[in-house]
Order: C-alpha cells, then sequence, then structure tokens
C-alpha cells in the first residue's frame, strides 16, 4: 500500500472556508502576448525587399531576360511591339533591379525593340489647360 501526503499549495488553500477577502492582483505594467495578438502579428505583410542597382550594362541585363522568356524573345524576333509600361513593370519585378523608364526606352530604342506608350493624353491636356490660363 502506497501512501501520500498531501499538503496544501499555498496559505489561500487552507483557508478556503473563511470569509476574508483576497485583494486583486495587480495586472503588471508590460504588456503581455496573448495567442490571439500574436496571430494578428503574423498576418502583417513582408517589407518588399529594396531593389538593387544593376552591376552590368543594361543592355546586357535587358538581353539576357528577353533571351530568357521564350515568349517575349518571339514577338520581339517578330517585330510586335512590346507594351513598355508592363514590360518595365516585369523585368523590375522579376530581377528586383532600380531601372528608370527613360534608361529602358533608351536601351530598348537602341536594340531596335519596337514598344507602345499608353495614352497620356489626359495628362497632357491638363498640363495644356494650365498653360493656356497663365497666359
Amino acid at each position: 500500500m502506497i501512501l501520500f501526503l498531501l499538503e496544501p499549495l499555498s496559505e489561500n488553500c487552507s483557508q478556503s472556508n473563511t470569509t476574508k477577502k483576497l485583494k486583486p492582483k495587480k495586472k503588471p505594467s508590460t504588456p503581455i502576448l496573448t495567442s490571439d495578438s500574436d496571430a494578428i502579428s503574423t498576418k502583417k505583410l513582408p517589407k518588399k525587399p529594396k531593389l538593387q542597382t544593376p552591376t552590368i550594362p543594361l543592355k546586357e541585363i535587358v538581353c539576357n531576360y528577353i533571351q530568357s522568356n521564350s515568349m517575349l524573345h518571339a514577338r520581339i524576333l517578330c517585330y510586335e511591339p512590346i507594351d513598355f509600361e508592363e514590360f518595365h513593370k516585369q523585368i523590375k519585378t522579376d530581377l528586383n533591379l532600380k531601372i528608370t523608364s527613360k534608361e529602358l526606352m533608351h536601351c530598348l530604342d537602341d536594340q531596335c525593340i519596337t514598344f507602345t506608350l499608353r495614352s497620356r493624353k489626359g495628362a497632357f491636356t491638363s498640363v495644356m489647360r494650365a498653360k493656356r490660363r497663365h497666359k
């Protein structure tokens, strides 16, 4: 036969029959993370990595990128114009490089790659209206 001795864990446990009121514990001044707040913090979107400046010439970067994308390469070989804004956005995100649109336009022009620009008529007319007002 095994005997276990049970002892009260604290003084509060041994005085459970008394009518003495216990003071509520003070909350700690530092916030405690709960599982709910941990779940919220994991839902935050990761920060976008900063775009890097290219270390090799832009002409080589563009040539390598076009040759790696077979559909784009075939379109360029058939002299089909590519959408410049879409191409610029795609090359920046895929290669994580900082490329200005002006530099990319010059590079495409130098290689005789045809591209189209979306209509910027709305922005141009607002500038023209502003110039007319000041005359």
